[in-house]
C-alpha cells in the first residue's frame, strides 16, 4: 500500500528542512575556517568579514541577528539563515551580488542557492506530492545536496575519505526517508512554516495590489466628480527640515529612510522613527501615499524602501480594534486562509517591517492601541515607524515610543516656489477631460507667480493649489481677487453652493422648486453641515459618524432635497482600508477647520450687534444738516444719540456668549454623542480661530473691543505666543483695526525686532504701534521680489528707530545699475 499523501509530505518537509540544514551547516563550518570558535558568527561578521552594521540589517532580519548574536553554535540556524551566512561569511566564494547564485552551473554557489529554493517551492506548494513527484523532488534535492558537499570539499579541502563518510551518512538519511516516509513526525511544524511562507508570498502580493489602488485618490471629488489621480502622475518635491540638526538641514524625499537609518546606527538603536510634522495641505498623507505606491512598485525613488518585506499602512482615523485586525484588513483573501488574524500577526513576524501611522492628530481608541503594538513588536521584531502628524500632536506622541526606537523628526515645508508651476501642470494635466477641465492655465500660472501677492505664502501648500487650480477652471475672477487662505476657502465653499444650486435645478424632482426656495434649503442643510464639522472635531475626526450622516440625511428628508446629491456636493466618499460600511469624510481636514469656522461665525454673528457707530453718527448729522436743523438742536440730538448707542452695544455685548463658551459647548454636545467625556483643547481648534479671524472682518460688521479681545486671547491660548506666529497670522487674515491694534499688543514689538522675507508684510500691518530699537531687516531672497520690502523702507521715513538692513541677495549678486531700494532707500536716508 502506497504512503499517504501527509505522510509523503512530512517526509519531504523532513528532507529539505533537517537534512539540507546539516549539509548546509558543513559549508559553512567548512568555509569560515578563521572564525573563532569562542565568538558569536554575528562578531565574526563584523570583524572578520568587515561587513557594516548596516549591511547586516538590511541582510539579516531581526531574529536572524538574534541567533547570530547568542553564540558561536551555528547549530540554531535554520535552512535560511545558513544559506544567507554562506553567501556573506563563507571565503573563496563569489560576492553577493554575482550571477554566479542564481546561474545553472555546476557550482557551490548555485547549490547553495538552490537548496534554499527546492525547501521554499515545497513550502509553497508549488507541485503536488504524488508518490510520483515525491520520489523525484527526493531524487532532485540528492543530487543538489551532493554537490553542495563535493563542490565544498574541494574548495576547503576537506579529504576524500572524510567526505566519503559524510556523504554516506546523507543519503542513507535520505533512503531511510524515501523507502519508509512514516518515520516523518514533525507535521504541526510544516504546517506553520507553510502559513508563514503564504502569508509572506501571497499577502504581500494582495497588499501591494491594494495599495496600487490606494496610490489614485480625490482630493476634491465633491467638485471635481468621481476624478481620481495617481500620487505618482502629481507628487512634485518638497522642502523638508530635519529638526534637532544643529544646521537644520533639508533633505529630500528620496533621502528620508536611509538618513534615519542612518541616524539609528549612530545611536546604536534597535529601531528607528520617522515624525512628520506639518499643518494641514501640506503633503503629508500625499507622502504617505507616494510611499506606499513606491514600495508596491518596487522601483522605489526613497531608498532603501524596497528592503522592507511588508509596508503596513494605518490610518489613524479609521475604526480598527487590534494590529491583527489591521493586517487582516490590509490583506483580506490572505486572512480568509490562515485561522486566526494572529496567525497573519505571527506570520509577518520576523520580517523587515515598516508601519506607517498616517494623522496622529484623528487618533482614536482603537487606532491608539495599535500604534502601541506596533510599538511593541520592536521587543522581537526589525521595525521602523513613519508617523505624520499636526504640530500639536507631536508632543503627544513621543510618549507612545520605546527607548530602544531612534527618532528622526522632520517638517514638511511643502512645495518649494520653483516647484509650483510644475505641480499645477501635472494637477491640470492628470485631472482634464475632454470637457469641463480642458482649459489654458498660462494665466494661472502668472497669478501664482506673482511676487506681489499676499497668498504666496499659502501656495506651498499642495491642497490650496489644488482649490485654487479647480477654482480657476470654474470662475477665474474670484481667484483673481484672492488675498488670503480665508477668502480661498470661502471661494470654493461658494462654488460648490453653486454647482449643486445648478444640479438641483436640473434635478428631476426639483424642478418644480424656485430658485430663491432652493438656495433658502440648501443654506439650512450647510448650517447643519457646519455644526457637523464642528462636532466631529471636537472627537479629532474627519470621517462622519453614521449618526452625524443620519442627522444630515434627515435634515435633506425634511426640506425635501436629494441627499446624496446634497452630501456629495461639500463632502467625498470616505475609503476605508477596514472595508466597512459607507462613510462621508470631509475632503481635507482644512476644509472641515474651515467649515467649523463658519459655524462659530454663525453663533458669534446671530447676537453681535456691532454698530458702525461713527458711520451711523455721520449719517445721522448729514441728514439734520440736510434738514437745516439748528445746530444746538443737531448737537444735544448727537450727543444724546451717541451716548445711547455705547451704553446699548456695550450692554448687548455683555449678554453674548463667549467664544470659549460655545467651543465647551460643542465639545459637551460631542460628549452627548460619544458617551465620553473630553477636556477641551483649545489648541486643536487654533486653525477655527484663525479662520474665524477672517471670516469675522469678510462679513463686514465691526466687532466689539470685548469680542476682539476674546478672540485675540483665545488665540493666544491656542499656542501662538512669539512676535514670528502673529506676523504670520497676519499674513494669513485680514483684520479691522480694533484687532491689528490687539494684535500689536499681543506681540513684543519693543526692544530688538528680527524680521525675515515672510514677515514683511504682517510687520507693516502693526507698523504704528511698534517702536523697536533696532529695526533688524535680514532679507535673504531678491529685494525685487519683495514689493513690500521697499514699501516697509518707506514706511520708517518718519520714524526715528534704527534700521539695520541686511541684503544677502544684492551682496551676492550686485546690479550694474544698483540695488532695485535705491529710491526707497534715499526717503530713508533723508529723514
Amino acid at each position: 500500500m502506497a504512503p499517504s499523501q501527509s505522510r509523503l509530505t512530512s517526509a519531504l518537509y523532513e528532507m529539505t528542512t533537517h537534512t539540507s540544514k546539516k549539509v548546509l551547516q558543513l559549508v559553512l563550518e567548512w568555509g569560515t575556517p578563521r572564525r573563532d570558535v569562542g565568538k558569536t558568527f554575528y562578531e565574526y561578521l563584523l570583524q572578520v568579514k568587515r561587513i557594516s552594521m548596516t549591511s547586516l540589517r538590511k541582510k539579516f532580519n531581526h531574529s536572524q541577528r538574534k541567533k547570530m548574536e547568542k553564540s558561536g553554535d551555528i547549530g540554531t540556524f535554520d535552512v535560511v539563515l545558513l544559506t544567507q551566512c554562506i553567501i556573506y561569511g563563507c571565503d573563496g566564494l563569489a560576492p553577493p551580488e554575482d550571477v554566479k547564485w542564481l546561474t545553472s552551473v555546476d557550482t557551490l554557489e548555485w547549490y547553495v542557492t538552490s537548496i534554499r529554493t527546492r525547501r521554499n517551492e515545497f513550502l509553497h506548494e508549488v507541485f503536488d506530492v504524488t508518490h510520483t513527484e515525491f520520489l523525484r523532488v527526493t531524487e532532485e534535492l540528492r543530487d543538489l545536496l551532493n554537490n553542495a558537499l563535493e563542490r565544498a570539499a574541494e574548495i576547503y579541502n576537506i579529504g576524500d575519505e572524510f567526505l566519503q563518510g559524510i556523504l554516506q551518512d546523507i543519503n542513507t538519511e535520505i533512503n531511510s526517508l524515501r523507502n519508509n516516509p512514516s518515520q516523518a513526525t514533525d507535521s504541526h511544524a510544516l504546517v506553520l512554516e507553510r502559513l508563514h511562507q503564504m502569508v509572506k508570498v501571497e499577502g504581500k502580493r494582495e497588499l501591494k495590489k491594494i495599495y496600487r489602488e490606494e496610490s489614485s485618490f480625490g482630493p476634491a471629488s465633491n467638485l471635481l466628480g468621481k476624478s481620481k489621480v495617481h500620487v505618482d502622475k502629481v507628487f512634485t518635491a518638497m522642502e523638508i527640515k530635519q529638526e534637532g540638526s544643529q544646521t537644520h538641514e533639508f533633505i529630500q524625499y528620496s533621502e528620508l529612510l536611509a538618513k534615519a537609518e542612518e541616524r539609528r546606527e549612530q545611536d546604536r538603536k534597535a529601531c528607528s522613527v520617522l515624525l512628520i510634522e506639518g499643518p494641514a495641505g501640506v503633503g503629508k498623507t500625499t507622502l504617505t501615499r507616494k510611499v506606499i505606491s513606491d514600495w508596491a512598485s518596487g522601483t522605489s525613488s526613497m531608498e532603501t524602501l524596497t528592503d522592507y518585506d511588508f509596508v503596513c499602512l494605518s490610518r489613524c482615523r479609521d475604526e480598527i480594534h487590534s494590529l491583527s485586525n489591521l493586517l487582516g484588513s490590509l490583506m483580506p483573501k490572505t486572512k480568509n486562509k490562515v485561522q486566526s488574524e494572529h496567525d497573519m500577526l505571527m506570520s509577518i513576524s520576523n520580517n523587515r517591517l515598516m508601519f506607517i501611522v498616517d494623522g496622529l492628530d484623528e487618533i482614536n481608541s482603537g487606532s491608539d492601541r495599535v500604534l502601541r503594538e506596533i510599538m511593541g513588536m520592536s521587543r522581537t521584531d526589525d521595525i521602523t515607524v513613519l508617523c505624520t502628524t499636526r504640530p500639536n500632536k507631536v508632543h503627544d506622541f513621543k510618549r507612545y515610543v520605546p527607548d530602544n526606537f531612534d527618532i528622526m523628526h522632520v517638517k514638511v515645508l511643502g512645495i518649494e516656489e520653483n516647484k509650483r508651476e510644475e505641480f499645477v501642470r501635472n494637477y491640470s494635466l492628470a485631472v482634464q477631460d475632454p470637457g469641463t477641465m480642458n482649459k489654458d492655465i498660462s494665466v494661472l500660472l502668472w497669478y501664482l507667480a506673482k511676487k506681489d501677492s499676499r497668498m504666496q505664502a499659502h501656495w506651498r501648500f499642495p491642497f490650496n493649489l489644488v482649490l485654487v487650480t479647480i477654482l480657476w477652471y470654474f470662475d477665474p475672477q474670484a481667484v483673481n481677487s484672492l488675498t488670503t487662505a480665508t477668502e480661498l476657502f470661502t471661494k470654493t465653499h461658494e462654488l460648490c453652493i453653486k454647482r449643486l444650486l445648478q444640479r438641483l435645478s436640473d434635478h428631476e424632482e426639483m424642478r418644480t422648486v424656485e430658485f430663491y426656495e432652493l438656495r433658502d434649503k440648501v443654506k439650512k442643510v450647510m448650517k447643519k453641515l457646519c455644526k457637523e464639522a464642528f462636532l466631529a472635531l471636537s472627537e479629532d475626526a474627519v470621517t462622519l459618524s453614521r449618526p452625524s450622516v443620519e442627522r444630515l440625511k434627515g435634515a435633506c428628508r425634511s426640506l425635501r432635497l436629494p441627499a446624496n446629491e446634497v452630501l456629495g456636493a461639500f463632502l467625498i466618499q470616505a475609503t476605508s482600508l477596514m472595508g466597512d460600511e459607507e462613510k462621508y469624510s470631509f475632503p481635507h481636514k482644512s476644509m472641515q477647520n474651515f467649515l467649523s469656522a463658519m459655524h462659530v461665525k454663525e453663533i458669534v454673528m446671530a447676537d453681535e450687534v456691532g454698530l458702525n457707530i461713527p458711520e451711523m453718527i455721520d449719517g445721522i448729522e448729514n441728514i439734520l444738516s440736510h434738514q437745516e436743523v439748528p445746530q444746538n438742536i443737531s448737537s444735544s440730538l448727537i450727543d444724546k444719540l451717541k451716548l445711547f448707542l455705547v451704553h446699548f452695544q456695550r450692554d448687548a455685548s455683555r449678554q453674548l456668549p463667549s467664544i470659549l463658551s460655545i467651543l465647551e459647548d460643542a465639545a459637551n454636545e460631542a460628549a452627548l454623542y460619544t458617551g465620553q467625556e473630553t477636556k477641551l483643547d483649545l489648541v486643536k481648534y487654533q486653525n477655527i480661530l484663525i479662520h474665524l479671524t477672517g471670516l469675522l472682518h469678510l462679513e463686514g460688521k465691526t466687532l466689539s473691543k470685548t469680542r476682539a479681545r476674546e478672540l485675540v486671547e483665545l488665540l493666544k491660548a491656542t499656542g501662538i505666543q512669539d512676535t514670528s506666529q502673529w506676523l504670520d497670522l497676519l499674513s494669513e487674515v485680514k483684520c479691522n483695526g480694533t484687532v491689528i491694534e490687539l494684535l500689536a499688543e499681543a506681540m513684543d514689538l519693543i526692544g530688538i525686532i528680527w524680521l525675515t522675507d515672510g514677515l514683511l508684510a504682517g510687520f507693516l500691518c502693526v507698523l504704528s504701534h511698534a517702536c523697536p530699537s533696532p529695526l533688524i531687516l535680514d532679507i535673504s531672497g531678491d529685494p525685487e521680489d519683495i514689493p513690500c520690502l521697499s514699501d516697509l523702507l518707506r514706511a520708517t521715513k518718519d520714524k526715528t528707530w534704527r534700521v539695520w538692513l541686511r541684503l544677502h541677495y544684492d551682496f551676492r549678486h550686485p546690479r550694474a545699475g544698483g540695488s532695485v531700494l535705491e529710491e526707497a532707500l534715499q526717503q530713508v536716508f533723508r529723514r
